[in-house]
């Protein structure tokens, strides 16, 4: 009984662990959450009858429905939400869970041409390296996620043919490699690319503040010398005169 109570107490805990840290459903994430989502299914021991398709399988027992219902609806955003949940489907976990999968892995012609579409559309943006890198990576994972599996050099070449004509230098010497040309070698190059011109923008700019900041030294201690300078000498060009909190000792009587 103890044992069985610690086995009890150990997959709660799991469950618990893993309902927190599986992310919420974007358009970006779904090979991470179905992973994370799966595994969690599994521990539950739901996956195989949410899984099963013949029409004779076995409808879920009530309080698994509401609790997998809980679940899915809590992990998506309002755009999945919109796109995969109806008033046909929603009081089913089993038929959402459906939905969800033909939203981001269906293999229907519709779906794949939406899916190819949206990395063949993907934009490159200068001043957004990272995030351009980001989004190729999430593209290219969803077209695997729908069945579309292209040879790495011709995704590669699609990805250098995104960027603008005043990289053309980059392009070739990517190309020119004697690597092999894959994605994660040109995505690791334009990250590399980026970082270099992140580091030579701050060195250029911390010269810069440097030089400025030299400058208006030199001015202010010019400045403080010619004041210097001055500071015995009237304004005819002949000793100064004594003033209120200043004496000039060539103006006593005896220096006369």
């Amino acid at each position: 009984m103890a044992g069985s109570s610690n086995n009890d107490g150990f997959r709660q805990a799991m469950l618990k662990t893993a309902l927190e840290t599986t992310p919420q459903l974007l358009e970006e994430n779904y090979s991470v959450r179905k992973d994370k989502m799966t595994a969690l299914l599994e521990l539950r021991g739901v996956l195989n009858l949410l899984e099963a398709n013949k029409s004779d399988s076995p409808p879920l027992e009530t309080d698994i429905n509401t609790e997998l219902k809980l679940l899915f609806i809590s992990k998506i955003d309002s755009a999945t939400h919109s796109n995969t949940v109806s008033a046909e489907n929603w009081g089913s976990a089993k038929a959402l869970w459906k939905a969800i999968k033909d939203r981001f892995a269906s293999n229907e012609s519709s779906n794949r041409a939406r899916v190819f579409n949206d990395f063949l559309y993907a934009k490159f943006k200068e001043d957004h390296f990272e995030v351009f890198v980001t989004d190729i990576k999430v593209a290219i994972n969803k077209l695997v996620n729908v069945g579309i599996e292209l040879p790495q050099d011709i995704l590669a070449y699609l990805i250098l043919f995104k960027l603008l004509d005043t990289l053309q230098l980059l392009k070739r010497q990517i190309m020119h490699s004697d690597k092999a040309l894959t994605v994660q070698f040109v995505c690791n190059h334009l990250t590399q690319f980026n970082n270099e011109n992140c580091a030579e923008t701050k060195e250029a700019s911390s010269n810069n503040q440097a030089a400025l900041i030299s400058t208006r030294n030199q001015r202010s201690h010019r400045n403080n010398e010619n004041r210097g300078g001055q500071a015995g000498t009237g304004a005819s060009g002949g000793p100064r005169r004594c003033t209120t909190g200043y004496h000039n000792p060539k103006q006593d009587p005896s220096s006369r």
